[in-house]
């Protein structure tokens, strides 16, 4: 269950698209929007809901500002059987 986020100063960063990538408020791009990245690749690839899928990856993380959740990424998704597709930003 989604819990109420703790109070914080009031910041106009917040009231602009770059909330989702603060994680009081969103989970963040990859997780957020990626799922149709995945779901596109179904289309494209349906074989790969037959079996297991391994998913490895790297993330690149904002050290300073309000941003919190990735903000770049390297997956690879590699089935038992067939293509590896990878999902880049």
């Amino acid at each position: 269950m989604a819990r109420p986020r703790p109070w914080t100063p009031y910041n106009d960063v917040k009231c602009t698209y770059n909330w989702y990538f603060i994680s009081d408020y969103c989970a963040g791009w990859i997780q957020s929007w990626g799922v149709h990245h995945i779901d596109i690749a179904l289309w494209g690839q349906p074989a790969l809901m037959d079996s297991t899928l391994a998913v490895e990856g790297t993330a690149t993380f904002p050290t300073e500002g309000l941003a919190d959740t990735s903000i770049q990424w390297n997956i690879t998704c590699t089935p038992a059987q067939g293509p590896t597709p990878a999902f880049h930003r």
